[in-house]
Parts: structure tokens; sequence; C-alpha cells
């Protein structure tokens, strides 16, 4: 009979339900990074401080802090979004 360790049956290659969700979870976030845009930027040890914060309280990484705000925003300004897309492809243009 094969030992069994936390989650895991050894010497079977099987792995337990517990496991199986974070390998999916896992290949869900592979998936989502081929999706994403890397940024690396500075922030003010205040504004680092906020977002820290603030995320955490929502229980969301900084990440998906910043992109929570980011969605909100272009929804609320979006006929502003579109003109600003507009004018450069024209100025591309030129």
């Amino acid at each position: 009979m094969a030992k069994k360790a936390k989650n895991f049956e050894l010497n079977t290659g099987k792995y337990s339900p517990v496991q199986e969700k974070a390998v999916a979870a896992i290949e869900e976030v592979k998936t989502e990074q081929k999706r994403t845009e890397r940024f690396n930027f500075y922030l003010t040890p205040d504004n680092a401080d906020f977002l820290r914060t603030v995320a955490r309280a929502k229980g969301k990484t900084i990440n998906g802090y910043l992109g929570e705000i980011l969605e909100e925003y272009r929804e609320q300004h979006a006929e502003a979004f579109t003109a600003a897309k507009a004018i450069l492809e024209t100025l591309e243009k030129l």
C-alpha cells in the first residue's frame, strides 16, 4: 500500500482534490499572465502605504486593487479615453 502524506498519495502520481485545485489555480494564473503586461514604477512612501493598506483591507493584492481602480476610472471616463485614442491615432498618421 502506498504511503500517504498530507494531500498526496506517494508513489502513485495522483493528486488529491486539494492539489488538483492548486494545479488548476496555477494554470489559471499562467493563462492570465499571458494576457497581461508588466509595469515597473516608483511610488512615494505615502502612496505605497495607501495601496498596501487599502488593498489588504479589501482582501486584494496591490495588483488586484490597482486593476479595480483602473477599471472604475475607465468606465467613468470612457468618452475621454475614446477621444484621446482618436486624437493619438490621427497624430500618428501625420
